[in-house]
């Protein structure tokens, strides 16, 4: 029976961190468009927030849910105070959903900035 050294293991652990790279999060930067006004999102993988621009501050979605696939990436969130549900549809095409219920009121197309 053989035992490699300690030494050597580290040396072969680090070099096998290191042809792993760094994972890299996407991060999205969007102006998005209601019946009003324009408004900024912003959402990087594995962010626990969408983050939301408008004129009058910052609002943050809190994240439920996200999925992920070659064809599609889309992000379900909670808006303030418990109220409608957001889908930030991100892959195949971009934009903002609302939803109350089951109830679809609202949905704001995107675009990169």
């Amino acid at each position: 029976m053989q035992f490699v050294s300690r030494s050597s293991l580290s040396r072969t652990l680090l070099a096998l961190a290191g042809l792993a790279g760094p994972a890299t999060a996407e991060t999205y930067q969007l102006i998005c468009e209601n019946p009003r006004r324009e408004y900024q999102v912003r959402f990087s993988d594995g962010d626990t927030n969408i983050q939301v621009d408008v004129p009058e501050g910052i609002t943050l979605y809190r994240v439920l849910a996200v999925e992920e696939t070659e064809a599609r990436h889309v992000v379900v969130a909670l808006t303030m105070n418990d109220g409608p549900t957001v889908r930030l549809s991100l892959r195949p095409y971009l934009r903002m959903e609302y939803w109350s219920g089951n109830e679809l009121f609202q949905t704001d197309a995107c675009r990169t900035q």
